[in-house]
């Protein structure tokens, strides 16, 4: 197995390969300042969605969130494009439509992810102007139920806002009110969730 310590998409330059080839990659944070330790890893991803039958099978435990966050719209003009692109505190990168709204944590304004329009209305409650908290439950299992207690097997999960790889010793599996399931990073999980009695 042949190692780097790369920043971004230097990786994928250093180890000659293009985006849509890291399936073949162990893409980890080194330590969330933007590097990444990779190492070629001959498994194949495991691909979820989320009309994956395996989900019946995983003990999602419900979790009610702590924290309140900032939010706001994204409203462009209708002269402006209708969709951009984010990159999440943890590396994705998702698209957001009009209406849809950003959420981030109070302390890190800069690092926000997309929310859909209806599944914030069923999920959150504004709690003052650009302040909200989330009063769904969230249901989580840890992503090593799903890989057999292998931390470092890669796992594409398909949310509603794109396509995330992660790695699964690094992620928690969350399923929403309507079903949606998303990769949900064990550190914040610590900090935010607390598992309902």
């Amino acid at each position: 197995m042949a190692f780097l310590i790369a920043q971004g998409p230097v990786a994928y330059k250093l180890l000659g390969v293009r985006k849509f080839q890291i399936a073949y990659l162990l893409f980890t944070n080194y330590n969330m300042k933007g590097y990444h330790f990779c190492g070629v890893s001959m498994k194949d991803p495991i691909v979820i969605t989320p009309d994956d039958p395996i989900l019946k099978s995983l003990n999602f435990r419900p979790h009610r969130n702590l924290d309140r966050r900032r939010v706001f719209p994204f409203l462009p003009a209708n002269d402006e494009p209708q969709t951009m692109e984010v990159l999440t505190p943890w590396g994705a990168r998702l698209t957001v439509t009009k209406g849809d709204m950003l959420v981030s944590e109070v302390d890190t304004p800069d690092d926000v992810w997309p929310v859909d329009a209806a599944i914030f209305d069923k999920s959150y409650v504004i709690v003052s102007p650009g302040y909200c908290i989330k009063s769904a439950i969230t249901m989580l299992v840890p992503l090593t139920d799903l890989t057999e207690g292998d931390e470092d097997q890669m796992v594409v999960v398909h949310s509603l806002e794109g396509i995330q790889t992660v790695r699964a010793g690094d992620f928690f599996l969350a399923k929403g009110v309507e079903g949606e399931i998303w990769p949900f990073p064990k550190h914040k999980a610590v900090e935010v969730k607390s598992p309902v009695e």
